[in-house]
């Protein structure tokens, strides 16, 4: 009897030191305590790194709720990425599926599982779903502000889905009130982008644009994330309605100039040029386009831009000689010779178009000066 009761408790320390060097190398790949990446970001330096360590870690621990919710959170955000190819992005969402499922089964109380559930009933176009679960994780943690403020905005989303007018008011009236309760259980909130962009559109919902552009403004002054590239161009498209070009052109100049956004360069474009016909007085938009299509070497584009832009501001030098510089590159020498000679007559100490007409008459000997 002895002798069992000595190897079965050699038998549990075995089992027990099995669990505590897998909850070490656990611990070592990716810790429990989110916390500690922001202490310390350059222990994970990619997504695509914590995703691994997370899926190691699950290996190892398979019980182990936190890092299932952890591991479904980035697989969420990795999915919401824009550059995602279509099966990669539903690779991610059903393995967060399952992480939620996993994590809920395995810690039950825990309202992180609803809201991830939540975010990934959202990426698939399930609205309704989806406010249930934020509902949900609302009622496990009522005095949480970021719980409040993820059901805020689902509702936001849900009412610009919602055809019926008496629904989509009343969507908005309760997402007003669980924006304010958020903030005041997290001032903080008045930081993060995303909450900032929901009021925004809260905001134009109810028709609201200078209360919207506050909003937004706020974003603009944060540091550039992948996120803040919808905000900016709601940023922009206000500036445009109230009349101030220069100042969404400035934004849209940021954005092009924002090396990580080479992934949505094409949309960035489509959008000004689409702009651009709504508004066609907005001279240095077309500047800046005519600028874009010059540097591409696409001639008749940038004819098209530049002569909108002379046409809005006549007695703009600059306009005309790049207007001048475009038609040359299509052959169109006279057209050409027409814009620098207006250059010449606004500024006479133009020397880009002093340059050009000296070499015009140079190679036209009995050519003669207008």
């Amino acid at each position: 009897m002895r002798r069992i009761l000595t190897l079965a408790l050699m038998l549990l320390l075995v089992f027990l030191a099995r669990q505590a060097i897998q909850h070490w190398r656990a611990e070592a790949l990716f810790p429990s305590f989110p916390s500690s990446l922001r202490a310390d970001p350059a222990r994970f330096p990619s997504l695509p790194e914590q995703i691994a360590r997370l899926d190691r870690c699950i290996v190892l621990q398979p019980g182990n709720a936190d890092h299932r919710l952890l591991l479904a959170e980035r697989l969420l955000l990795r999915a919401s990425l824009p550059h995602q190819k279509p099966e990669s992005q539903l690779r991610d969402l059903n393995q967060a599926q399952s992480e939620i499922l996993a994590a809920q089964r395995a810690k039950p109380i825990d309202p992180r599982g609803q809201i991830l559930l939540g975010q990934y009933l959202l990426e698939r176009g399930r609205t309704e779903e989806a406010l249930a679960r934020f509902r949900q994780a609302v009622a496990m943690a009522p005095h949480k502000g970021q719980v409040h403020a993820y059901l805020a905005m689902a509702l936001i989303r849900a009412q610009a889905e919602t055809p019926e007018r008496p629904r989509r008011e009343a969507l908005i009236e309760e997402a007003r009130i669980l924006f304010r309760q958020a903030a005041d259980l997290d001032p903080s909130l008045v930081a993060n982008i995303a909450f900032l962009s929901s009021l925004a559109d809260l905001h134009l919902a109810v028709a609201q644009p200078d209360r919207a552009l506050r909003y937004l403004q706020r974003i603009a002054a944060l540091p550039d994330q992948w996120q803040t590239f919808p905000s900016l161009l709601k940023l922009s498209s206000l500036y445009l309605q109230r009349g101030e070009a220069r100042r969404a052109t400035e934004i849209y100049g940021r954005l092009l100039k924002n090396q990580g956004l080479g992934w949505d360069r094409p949309r960035l474009e489509a959008e000004m040029e689409r702009v651009s016909i709504f508004y066609p007085q907005a001279a240095e938009l077309h500047q800046l386009l005519g600028e874009i299509h010059s540097n591409r070497e696409d001639w008749p584009k940038a004819v098209l831009h530049y002569r909108r832009w002379v046409l809005l501001q006549p007695g703009s030098a600059e306009g005309h000689f790049r207007l001048g510089l475009a038609y040359e590159k299509m052959g169109k020498g006279e057209l050409a010779l027409a814009q620098y000679e207006e250059t010449l007559r606004i500024d006479r100490g133009h020397s880009g178009a002093t340059q050009k007409i000296v070499d015009h008459y140079r190679s036209q000997p009995g050519a003669r000066f207008k």
